[in-house]
């Protein structure tokens, strides 16, 4: 791939996998670790407290929305 394909590939996952401080960029955040919980339950150990967690106990987690928000807003 060349560099421009990979910055247009790049720039098109940003309109799904949005980034920033608005509700949807938020609930992408919350959206990986509903994800992952839901299809690595191994890695649940790594989250103290949440090891039994569900998808929907992350959906409704404070601790997963922030830890969501600074996910997407990370470099």
């Amino acid at each position: 791939m060349t560099v421009d394909e990979v910055k247009a590939l790049c720039m098109k996952s940003l309109e799904k996998a949005r980034v920033g401080k608005d509700p949807d960029s938020i609930q992408h955040g919350r959206d990986f670790y509903k994800y992952m919980f839901g299809h690595y339950p191994d890695l649940r150990k790594y989250f103290k407290g949440a090891e039994k967690f569900t998808p929907e106990d992350v959906q409704k987690s404070e601790r997963f929305t922030k830890q969501g928000f600074f996910l997407s807003i990370s470099p």
